[in-house]
């Protein structure tokens, strides 16, 4: 399962275009946007993990502002330490593995860094 936690596509974190394009006072500022609509996803996330309990999940960003969600979606102590050569958060359920990695837009990702995850991600052992 590779999850993002907000939907709204956005240029950078820097960039938020939706506030000059809706009248809604949940999208006028990123930081409403955040405050608005991550926690109803991070329950609505967590549950379907519950319901599906996949064997893996990914999250597609490590930046400060984010892990601190992920950590309430999984529910686990994550363990930090380089992935390939790049900074990453794991840890699992004993049923399910999670991994915080680079988003795909991080300057220098490559297909063999997302090969190497997934070779990580088989490697990890759950029951």
């Amino acid at each position: 399962c590779w999850v993002e936690l907000l939907p709204l596509p956005s240029p950078s974190l820097g960039r938020w275009q939706y506030g000059r394009r809706s009248r809604l006072p949940q999208l006028v500022t990123r930081e409403a946007y955040m405050a608005h609509y991550a926690p109803r996803r991070v329950e609505h996330i967590r549950a379907r993990i519950r319901e599906h309990r996949p064997r893996a999940v990914v999250f597609s960003s490590i930046d400060a502002r984010y892990r601190t969600w992920w950590e309430k979606v999984a529910g686990v102590n994550f363990r930090p330490g380089p992935l390939v050569g790049r900074m990453s958060y794991f840890g699992d359920d004993g049923l399910t593995v999670f991994v915080m990695m680079q988003h795909p837009v991080a300057m220098g990702i490559t297909n063999e860094y997302f090969r190497l995850v997934g070779e990580f991600i088989r490697g990890m052992r759950v029951s």
